[in-house]
């Protein structure tokens, strides 16, 4: 044998040693379904041609040999290289699954997860796998078998501990895990009580574990234990040195309405870290929800501490979240230059703002600048990802988001509110749930995580009987936040349930009497019942609240000409409600006003004629 066919031989034993355990399916597929088409496409080319000419190449000739060893070298390099970037492709959706089962959960495919979660099972004595299974069923709304697993998963832990003892030294730190997951997913499972009953006997066993004191607060106001849940807060092991658990803290505190431990404890996080995310999360979450009620609290902060950085650095962040105001969020950036603001937020916030004035340009430069000089930041990468997702980038949003969760697992934004938000835009809508239920593992008390999975099923997947499941437990949190009963009440007006849904009003009514559209709400049901004098009661007490309403103002002349024959009165109020019309009010709300204003005026128009003719009057759109 020729050294150089001996050195041949070796060169091929190399290669087939390197790709022998690697699946090449992808090639052969590649070569299948894109080579052979694209040659095929080649003006002239014949493919039986080409594939008789590889029949007559002579092997033997060296010249071939030498272009032979060429092309295994390449094949030594390249092979490998393609394997593992395809693996890269591959991994892109599921890199941030711990497991196959995982992998699966995130991809809704909830059958091959149970499978391989019961594999994983089949040798494991500790009932992880057990509880994750039962969360399965629990997100799939199987509610029965979720109880069943959970029973045992209660049942093998009790063996394990009769046969291991609880001295290992891993024991604490996998049982305040596991008793905390069987304790939520009870709560998710709607059994208050027994979420209760193994809440309580853990916090005696585990009474500074904080995920659990999370979990059971959530418990407590769903029990009616706000004392207990208060109490609670206060025995939370606030990590002082922490300024996300700080940031953490000062969130439970506002959720008890104790507003001003709640601020001195976000201002001490800022403090700590003036680029720490949580702090401004706690701000955006409340603003997204109720705006005035944040910025009114603190425009009163600054009052007291004019020269308060950080009261100046809040507000601009609440700016920054609208177009209407992101120029007054850039002049408190612009007054603050000189000022120790932090090197991440700042930028953030300035971006946001930028990008909300139509700066487009200056702001893609900015962030460009903040991911560049912060590349493994797990909120810069978040910031980025919505950046890119309100650009319509999608494929570029996911990427870094992806990339915040591998940085930071435990940073709940990404499961609750970010990465939902790409899936609802890449139509993949039903693969948000468990990204939803992570995100509820995280912060079971997170009301504003509750409220947007209650409007994705609302408005996304138009699940009337989840989104009520999700405000009910809002409600849970938040007893006396009329708004979220508002929400519940008009889910059973969808559902035709009148009745309950007077009742819910009723009840929002009591919580806050000067919101118009809860009176409106219950008077244009009043006048479908036939109910005119509770109705016109409630159109009243509506105008009283807001007198420059035009929806109120469009039911009250829809009223007064209908029911009352009140001409000129009706069109008072309907003439008011169609001046009223701005060009930000929505197209259904213009039309139905303009409409029934015209139809008004065509009857005002024909009395005023006194021609003796009998006056029809016109069917009449009016609002809840």
């Amino acid at each position: 044998m020729s050294k150089f066919t001996e050195f041949l031989k070796s060169v091929f034993k190399r290669i087939s040693s390197r790709v022998r355990n690697i699946n090449l399916s992808f090639l052969k597929n590649s070569y299948k379904d894109k080579f052979i088409p694209m040659l095929k496409k080649i003006k002239g080319f014949k493919l039986n041609k080409f594939k008789n000419g590889l029949k007559n190449v002579n092997f033997k000739n060296k010249k071939f040999k030498i272009a032979a060893l060429v092309v295994a070298l390449l094949i030594v390099i390249a092979v490998p290289t393609s394997y593992y970037y395809y693996r890269q492709a591959q991994d892109q959706t599921v890199k941030i699954a711990t497991n196959k089962a995982e992998q699966y959960f995130y991809k809704n495919e909830y059958d091959k997860a149970i499978a391989e979660y019961t594999k994983l099972n089949e040798k494991e004595t500790w009932p992880l796998w057990d509880v994750k299974i039962a969360e399965i069923y629990s997100v799939e709304g199987k509610l029965d078998k979720s109880r069943e697993i959970l029973k045992k998963a209660l049942a093998k832990r009790d063996s394990y501990i009769e046969k291991n003892g609880e001295k290992k030294k891993d024991f604490k730190e996998k049982d305040e895990y596991l008793l905390n997951y069987i304790v939520f997913t009870d709560y998710m499972n709607k059994d208050f009580d027994e979420a209760l009953k193994q809440g309580d006997a853990a916090l005696s066993k585990y009474k500074a574990y904080k995920p659990l004191i999370k979990t059971m607060f959530s418990t407590y106001m769903s029990n009616n234990k706000v004392d207990k849940a208060k109490a609670l807060i206060d025995t939370y092991p606030v990590d002082t040195k922490s300024a996300y658990d700080m940031a953490d803290y000062s969130r439970m505190k506002m959720l008890v309405d104790n507003w001003d431990d709640g601020f001195k404890y976000l201002e001490k996080a800022w403090n700590l870290d003036k680029d720490e995310y949580k702090v401004y999360d706690v701000l955006s979450q409340i603003a997204s929800y109720n705006r005035d009620m944040l910025l009114e609290k603190l425009i009163a902060l600054k009052e007291k501490n004019k020269d308060s950085v950080a009261y100046n650095m809040w507000l601009a962040k609440v700016y920054s979240m609208t177009s209407e105001t992101a120029d007054d969020a850039i002049k408190y950036l612009d007054a603050l230059k000189d000022k120790d603001t932090g090197k991440i937020e700042v930028n953030l916030i300035k971006a946001a703002a930028l990008q909300k004035t139509k700066n487009t340009k200056e702001a893609d430069q900015l962030l460009d600048k903040v991911i560049e000089s912060n590349k493994e930041d797990y909120r810069v990468y978040h910031t980025a990802a919505w950046y890119y997702l309100d650009k319509g980038d999608y494929k570029k949003a996911l990427e870094y988001c992806n990339d915040s969760i591998l940085k930071n697992k435990d940073y709940p934004d990404n499961y609750g509110f970010l990465m939902p938000e790409i899936l609802k835009k890449m139509n993949k809508n039903e693969e948000a749930e468990p990204f939803f239920r992570t995100a509820l593992l995280k912060e079971p008390y997170n009301y504003n995580i509750l409220l947007n999975i209650a409007n994705y099923y609302w408005y996304t997947t138009q699940d009337l009987n989840k989104a009520y499941e999700f405000f009910y437990k809002a409600s849970l949190i938040k007893p006396n936040d009329s708004e979220i009963v508002y929400n519940m009440a008009i889910i059973k007006l969808k559902e035709d349930k009148k009745d309950e849904c007077v009742e819910l009003l009723k009840k929002a009514v009591s919580l806050n009497e000067s919101e118009p559209k809860y009176h409106r709400t219950l008077g244009t049901i009043y006048l479908g019942q036939n109910k005119n004098a509770d109705a016109i009661k409630e159109i009243r007490y509506a105008y009283a609240a807001d007198k420059n309403d035009i929806l109120t103002l469009n039911n009250a002349g829809c009223f007064y000409i209908s029911i009352n024959g009140d001409l000129e009165r009706g069109m008072v109020n309907l003439k008011a409600a169609y001046t009223g019309i701005l060009d930000s009010t929505d197209e259904y709300t213009k039309k139905t006003i303009t409409d029934n204003y015209e139809k008004a005026k065509k009857i005002y128009d024909d009395y005023n004629k006194e021609n003796g003719d009998t006056l029809k009057v016109p069917d009449f759109t009016l609002f809840y």
